[in-house]
């Protein structure tokens, strides 16, 4: 199901894209003024997302750290579409914004825990990740009047699946959480055209810890540290 949707958005981003090239050549001459970049706009993007997931594992008797641990780091494609609204609030140089995106991920990987840092081949534990959205306000420079420079910081709501697994006996506890953060990033955009940009930028993103008593492992608790995704994309802009 997920490799489906993945195609579809694959199908969907070279749609999008050629619409849009389409739309560039009939616009003629590159936007010269930077006062054209305001009002609502929409856009695609590709790139790729790298995450790291970290947990240390408790004794929910007596609140003490046991020498289990699990450290995992994967990376995948990232598919986004994305809607926002861009005003001069701040000045005729300055930009200021707001943004809504849907990304589409495909992480999945399994990796053996850790008993005092070594591997320990006797518990495994997968982590999947399908989807993320996130409203990020922006504010931004004209470097040029085609040219714009950018900052965000905006929050993020993310899926995430752990699977706990006792390999000998392939006993497993799934859980399930949709984990907050706060993401920031850095870009840079340029105009192509009267209504086509192009962007390119770097997103980070920390994400909250929370804690998950699992039923496989005598009630000790799994308490996430150091969770977190970053990952840099390539998009293009329609603006209306």
């Amino acid at each position: 199901m997920v490799v489906f949707r993945m195609m579809k958005m694959h199908y969907l981003f070279l749609i999008v894209i050629t619409s849009f090239l389409s739309n560039s050549a009939m616009a003629g001459e590159p936007v010269k003024e930077s006062q054209s970049w305001y009002g609502y706009y929409m856009g695609v993007s590709y790139g790729t997302v790298n995450v790291n997931d970290e947990y240390e594992e408790w004794n929910s008797a007596d609140n003490a750290v046991s020498n289990y641990t699990y450290v995992l780091a994967d990376d995948s494609s990232a598919e986004s579409l994305f809607f926002g609204y861009n005003s001069d609030y701040l000045g005729s140089n300055i930009l200021l914004g707001a943004e809504f995106s849907v990304e589409l991920r495909d992480l999945d990987k399994t990796v053996h825990d850790l008993l005092s840092g070594s591997i320990n081949t006797a518990f495994e534990t997968s982590y999947k990740s399908d989807w993320s959205m996130s409203l990020t306000p922006r504010i931004g420079y004209f470097w040029t009047p085609n040219l714009l420079l950018y900052a965000s910081l905006g929050y993020t709501l993310t899926d995430t699946e752990r699977v706990y697994i006792i390999t000998a006996s392939n006993i497993s506890d799934v859980s399930k959480q949709n984990i907050k953060g706060w993401t920031s990033g850095l870009g840079v955009e340029y105009g192509l055209s009267k209504n086509l940009n192009m962007r390119i930028d770097y997103k980070k993103t920390n994400y909250e810890d929370y804690a998950y008593l699992s039923t496989i492992y005598g009630g000790n608790i799994q308490k996430t540290r150091n969770y977190q995704d970053s990952g840099v994309r390539l998009s293009f802009v329609y603006r209306f």
